[in-house]
């Protein structure tokens, strides 16, 4: 898995960009090894004024799919905690859609033989 993380609109601490990596590279044993995430931060302000807040998107651009997630909020690393059984909840889902045929024919033939 290749991570690309993109900050934009704000500098990123280091302890922020090894806490992200971290996180996002958990779901590397969900994929295989040539997949490229691709993580922004984006430093947003409300229409308001008031206050700033981040915005997280996490893509994934697989074989049959392509999986986006978007958090908005006001803590990176938060958000960061809240992307992630997102992420891989759909990896899951996606891998289950994909693999299935392939897993019920090798079942069956397993039990044809034994």
């Amino acid at each position: 898995m290749h991570l690309q993380l993109v900050a934009r609109g704000l500098h990123l601490k280091d302890s922020s960009k090894e806490y992200v990596i971290k996180k996002l590279n958990k779901i590397n044993r969900l994929l295989n090894k040539n997949i490229t995430v691709k993580c922004e931060i984006i430093n947003k302000k409300s229409k308001i004024g008031v206050s700033d807040y981040f915005q997280i998107e996490v893509s994934l651009a697989l074989p049959k799919a392509y999986i986006k997630i978007e958090e908005r909020g006001e803590d990176i690393l938060a958000l960061v905690d809240k992307i992630e059984p997102i992420l891989k909840k759909q990896i899951q889902k996606y891998k289950g859609k994909n693999y299935s045929y392939r897993h019920k024919r090798k079942f069956s033939e397993a039990m044809l033989l034994g």
